[in-house]
């Protein structure tokens, strides 16, 4: 059974800086964690997210989120990050020379079948709502 565990942080406005940080909800010592974010762009939340989830005992960590932007140190910081993975969706493209530097760390899903599904509901006028269950 799944259990939730919460990075708290403290951003000051819109930097690669995190302030602090806290976990919050279940133990994750010696179990396997997934990080979930909308938006990977310096990888700075997601590298202190690994950090406060490995001194509380993680053992494998992926990480996942909708935009893959990969600027700056990113790629570097991917390179060298304690991490199994990071899989990301194709809504940003990424040059083929950033994804050949860190190929056994990235994984990129496609969203082309999401959005297809939901223009091919709106077009014969069905409910998106179906998109929402779980």
């Amino acid at each position: 059974k799944g259990r939730i565990a919460i990075v708290d942080k403290d951003r000051n406005g819109n930097t690669d800086t995190v302030q602090a940080q806290e976990l919050f909800g279940a133990d994750v010592r010696g179990r396997n964690v997934v990080i979930f974010d909308d938006e990977a762009d310096t990888l700075g939340t997601i590298i202190a997210a690994v950090g406060i989830l490995r001194e509380h005992g993680a053992q494998e960590i992926t990480a996942a989120c909708i935009h893959g932007v990969l600027s700056g140190p990113a790629i570097g910081r991917l390179a060298e990050l304690d991490i199994k993975r990071l899989v990301v969706t194709d809504t940003f493209p990424l040059p083929d020379e950033k994804i050949a530097l860190v190929k056994n760390k990235i994984e990129i899903v496609s969203a082309v079948p999401l959005f297809a599904k939901a223009i091919e509901c709106l077009y014969n006028e069905q409910s998106l709502g179906h998109f929402y269950d779980y």
